[in-house]
């Protein structure tokens, strides 16, 4: 296959950002189905979608918003990002999971993960990691959204 998931995802989000037509969009999509292997059939089904759509103009299709999320999470899709993450600890924060299991699982993360991630993001993991230590040091419900909504969106994180 010519095309990672990743790369597909990169391409898709500069398309969508340069305000490419949808029908140019639908026609590349058919080319990079045509390119792939058959290995990847939730990338396939999509780019024959985004090809089906554009061949209907009339078609219900997908909002450019869209679009971008479905680029962003081609681009996520292989390693352990921190966009991942913060829509991950954010799922558990709306569950109302304890903040010391929260910074069990961080700590977990943290280790098993280690490997993957750069300097700044194990520091992030090592310190939200700490909440299991004790009271002392859990977080409120709203700084760990603040800190998922940052890691979702790219943004620094305010430790």
């Amino acid at each position: 296959m010519k095309y990672s998931r990743k790369q597909f995802g990169l391409e898709l989000k500069e398309k969508i950002n340069n305000c490419e037509p949808f029908s140019a969009i639908s026609s590349w999509a058919y080319s990079v189905y045509m390119d792939t292997d058959g290995y990847d059939p939730d990338l396939d089904e999509f780019l024959l979608d985004l090809y089906a759509i554009g061949q209907y103009p009339n078609a219900d299709g997908y909002s450019s918003d869209e679009l971008l999320e479905i680029a962003e999470d081609f681009m996520d899709d292989l390693g352990f990002t921190r966009r991942k993450f913060g829509k991950e600890l954010r799922d558990k924060i709306e569950d109302g999971v304890p903040v010391s299991k929260i910074g069990r699982w961080v700590h977990y993360l943290y280790v098993d993960r280690y490997s993957e991630i750069d300097r700044d993001f194990k520091n992030i993991l090592e310190r939200l990691g700490w909440m299991d230590g004790g009271p002392e040091y859990e977080r409120s419900y709203e700084n760990l959204l603040e800190i998922a909504e940052a890691l979702i969106s790219g943004n620094e994180v305010k430790l």
